[in-house]
């Protein structure tokens, strides 16, 4: 299976590039002696299955601020019939490292509990209060 050698991500054999940093995939990472002294481990596992590209992106960006490096892979049947997928609600599986799966885990469940309650919504100015009107 090819890897991201920017995301250390691991993908589907068929890709050549990275779908997310949009670099040429390799076979093997180089392990960095920083990597290895941390004994990263790279291999992807599945953290979630969710329903929809919103709810992952939700999701991938509250990892991504925990500093945890993930993965987002559609796998419904319109994404496999190469059918176009927006607005769709498609089951999306998201991948992380196995080293980090617990504190992964732990940011979901997290996420699924709280879910967008502590967000702090920035409205956007109302056009009918401008004073230069």
């Amino acid at each position: 299976m090819p890897f991201c050698p920017n995301c250390k991500l691991q993908y589907r054999p068929d890709l050549r590039r990275c779908p997310d940093c949009g670099a040429d995939l390799v076979d093997r990472l180089e392990s960095p002696a920083g990597d290895a002294d941390r004994g990263e481990d790279l291999e992807q596992v599945i953290l979630c299955t969710v329903d929809g590209e919103l709810h992952a992106k939700l999701i991938q960006d509250a990892l991504t601020a925990q500093g945890i490096r993930c993965r987002a892979q559609r796998r419904g049947l319109l994404h496999w019939l190469g059918l176009p997928t927006v607005g769709a609600d498609e089951p999306t599986q998201i991948y992380v490292n196995r080293g980090d799966l617990a504190r992964a885990r732990a940011i979901y469940e997290d996420f699924e509990r709280i879910g967008l309650q502590q967000v702090d919504w920035e409205l956007p100015p109302d056009e009918t209060d401008d004073p230069g009107r």
